[in-house]
């Protein structure tokens, strides 16, 4: 990993807990709040509460925007996403 990618997150690596990098992946599938609930077992108004604030939190106007930054960490952390991506989720 280079050190200029590194800094690059690091601004948003302290609200973007691993949980929460699992949700913006599956944003980047073009899964919904309702299918991401139902896949990480959750509530979808809990979904929702947590995209809003990783928003907020980050500056970002749109999900998309979000998906990106989450889905890069995903390959930093070298995740595999083969595995249960729930499993994972809950896991930590």
């Amino acid at each position: 990993m280079h050190q200029d990618q590194t800094q690059t997150f690091s601004p948003y690596l302290p609200f973007l807990k691993h949980r929460n990098i699992v949700i913006g992946y599956l944003i980047s599938e073009g899964d919904s709040n309702a299918v991401i609930a139902e896949k990480l077992s959750l509530s979808e108004s809990r979904v929702k509460q947590r995209v809003s604030e990783m928003l907020k939190q980050g500056g970002w106007d749109n999900r998309t925007e979000l998906a990106v930054v989450c889905t890069r960490l995903m390959e930093k952390l070298d995740i595999n996403k083969t595995a249960s991506i729930a499993e994972w989720y809950w896991k930590i």
